[in-house]
C-alpha cells in the first residue's frame, strides 16, 4: 500500500471534496480520483460515495481515515526522531531530451524553485516514462509520450513542428532532395507508427537522410553551414 495514497485519501477526507484535495495537494483531480480507486481496490471496500461536487465517506471509510491519519501522523514522527527535526532539502531531479534541457529551460523562470537544486537526466522517450514510474526523477518533460500503466501525463503546451534550415540555403531544391539531419537513435515504445525522435512521419513522407547526429546543436550547426 503507497504512503501517498494514504496522504491523498486522507486529505480527501478532511476536505470533503476531490477537487479541494487536489488543489490542496498541487495534483491533479482526476490524478488523486484515480489513486482514491486504487486503494479502494486494495482494500477491498468502498472508502466514499460521490455527491455532487463533494463526497460522503461510508462507515468504513470514516474508521479507515481514522487509521490513515494515525499512520500517517506517527511516520511523520519517526522522520522528525531521525532527522532530529532538521528539514532534509533534497534537489528535484528531471528526466527529459537534450532538445528541452538545451533550449527549453526558460521555463524555470516560471517556477519558485530558487531555493532548490535541480538535476536534469536527459533520456530517450521510453526510457523517460520508466525513470519517473520507478520513482528515479520526480518529473518528467516529453514531446512524445509513451502510455503508461502506472503514470498520468498532463499536457501542458502545444507545439508546431516543421522543416528548418538557413534562409533560402535550398531554394527550388525538390523534397526528395533535401539533404536532412535527424537524430542516430530511433524512437521505441511510442503508440504511432513515428520511429525517429525528430518527430518526422517516415511512414508517409520518405526523406534524403545525410547526417545523423546525437545533439540538437549538432543538427542546429549543420543548418547554419547550409549543409542540411
Amino acid at each position: 500500500m503507497d504512503i501517498n495514497k494514504l496522504r491523498y485519501f486522507c486529505t480527501i477526507a478532511r476536505t470533503g471534496s476531490i477537487r479541494k484535495a487536489a488543489e490542496l495537494l498541487n495534483i491533479s483531480a482526476p490524478a488523486i480520483s484515480k489513486a482514491a480507486r486504487i486503494l479502494e481496490d486494495e482494500l477491498g471496500i468502498k472508502l466514499y460515495i460521490q455527491t455532487g461536487r463533494n463526497i460522503r465517506l461510508t462507515d468504513e471509510g470514516e474508521e479507515f481515515a481514522l487509521k490513515a491519519a494515525k499512520i500517517l501522523e506517527n511516520l511523520d514522527s519517526l522522520k522528525d526522531q531521525i532527522t532530529g527535526g532538521v528539514k532534509i532539502d533534497r534537489p528535484i531531479k528531471i528526466a527529459t531530451f537534450e532538445v528541452f534541457s538545451t533550449y527549453f529551460l526558460s521555463f524555470l523562470d516560471n517556477v519558485n524553485w530558487e531555493d532548490k537544486s535541480i538535476i536534469l537526466h536527459e533520456t530517450n522517450p521510453g526510457e523517460l516514462e520508466e525513470a519517473v514510474a520507478n520513482k528515479k526523477v520526480d518529473f518528467g518533460i516529453t514531446y512524445l509520450p509513451v502510455p503508461h500503466p502506472d503514470l498520468d501525463f498532463l499536457k501542458v503546451k502545444s507545439i508546431e513542428m516543421g522543416v528548418f534550415t538557413s534562409s533560402k540555403a535550398f531554394s527550388g531544391v525538390a523534397q526528395n532532395d533535401l539533404p536532412f539531419v535527424v537524430p542516430v537513435n530511433p524512437l521505441s515504445g511510442a503508440p504511432s507508427r513515428v520511429k525517429g525522435l525528430d518527430g518526422w512521419p517516415e511512414n508517409a513522407y520518405p526523406r534524403k537522410i545525410k547526417y545523423k547526429v546525437t545533439l540538437m546543436e549538432s543538427a542546429l550547426e549543420l543548418c547554419r553551414q547550409s549543409k542540411s
